[in-house]
């Protein structure tokens, strides 16, 4: 089944939200003081192993929901190296990597407003910043 040029730009543009919340979420939670995967003390629990699943589910779920609409592209490397090589048409090149800045821009924002809320164990108001 073929897919429309629109629907592939939404499969690239909510894969690429899921990579970038996944992916920098772990990292947040690894390194970032209060979090599940980080200790009181601020020595890191979760460490590399921690970030690496987090960003190998971040790239596996994309790939599994939307990899046959839309090649599962979720980088503008891949797409140039795809139309590059003659496997992806070079007029949808630039389609693709505006949906997935877009993506990764929405995907950051949502992080930034999972990972910015006020601590409840901050006194101070707005959390101590």
């Amino acid at each position: 089944m073929e897919h429309t040029w629109l629907m592939k730009y939404f499969a690239e543009f909510f894969g690429t939200i899921i990579l970038v919340v996944l992916g920098n979420g772990s990292v947040a939670n690894s390194v970032l003081r209060d979090t599940g995967g980080n200790s009181r003390d601020g020595q890191a629990n979760g460490g590399w192993l921690l970030i690496a699943f987090g960003f190998g589910f971040g790239v596996m779920l994309p790939a599994m929901l939307f990899g046959s609409i839309s090649g599962n592209h979720l980088n503008p490397a891949v797409t140039l190296a795809q139309a590059c090589s003659g496997v992806f048409p070079w007029d949808q090149v630039m389609p693709y990597i505006l949906v997935q800045m877009l993506g990764a821009i929405v995907g950051q924002l949502i992080f930034c407003l999972l990972y910015t809320s006020p601590s409840p164990r901050d006194p101070r108001p707005g959390g101590g910043g």
